[in-house]
């Protein structure tokens, strides 16, 4: 098990004991946080690879992030503008067949997903249920031939509330050995292959999510 932080400070809205979409979609969409993240898991992942995603605007640029650093990736979710079964049917035979490495998801794939040879799950997104936490981490489970185990990276934001901490804290589950990992450093390579131009900082300040026509042209990451 590796756990990352990421250094980044989370004060969530939580509603009988789940977090709120909106403080879901506000700490998954910063890019800061999933450039470390996926900068951090980068040094321990193997293997094909999946990455649980907050939301749609993580799920775009972490793959935009993996494939402009030479690993392979695509992504799923329920957010297609349109044919949305089919893209995410293409990108899931593409991670089965070892076409790509990671297979980045939001809010899919917890359950009734099968493909043994998966070694690393990345928990990027704040998860509340002990019981989901262990569905998402289980596709790493299936045992396949050369596989002895799998890899865990269990990502954690600063919360200030001991009381609320707790909710997303599923140590005692798998921990064994834990790797600490804090806050780490982007290369050079990766800082300027996303560094945003001053129009995408604007427009992304207004915005939460991606807007249609970058849904629509993030079909081509699945070869649609």
């Amino acid at each position: 098990v590796v756990r990352l932080e990421t250094g980044e400070t989370f004060n969530p809205v939580i509603r009988k004991g789940l977090v709120s979409q909106g403080s879901l979609n506000e700490i998954s969409s910063r890019r800061e946080r999933f450039e470390k993240i996926v900068a951090g898991s980068m040094t321990a992942m193997r293997g094909q690879t999946i990455y649980y995603a907050g939301s749609v605007a993580e799920a775009m640029g972490v793959v935009k992030m993996f494939n402009d650093s030479g690993v392979s990736a695509t992504v799923v979710h329920s957010k297609w503008a349109s044919k949305g079964e089919r893209i995410n049917a293409v990108a899931i035979e593409k991670f089965r067949r070892g076409e790509v490495q990671v297979l980045v998801n939001v809010q899919m794939l917890a359950m009734g997903f099968d493909v043994p040879n998966v070694e690393t799950i990345i928990v990027a997104r704040p998860v509340e249920s002990d019981t989901l936490f262990t569905q998402m981490v289980g596709r790493g489970a299936r045992p396949s031939p050369g596989k002895p185990n799998f890899l865990l990276i269990d990502v954690h934001d600063t919360i200030s509330k001991p009381q609320v901490a707790k909710i997303f804290e599923h140590s005692e589950l798998f921990y064994k050995a834990v790797t600490e990992v804090s806050q780490p450093e982007i290369s050079p390579r990766l800082e300027a292959l996303l560094r945003p131009t001053p129009l995408a900082r604007q427009l992304e300040d207004l915005r939460l999510g991606p807007t249609p026509f970058e849904l629509q042209r993030s079909q081509l990451v699945v070869g649609y």
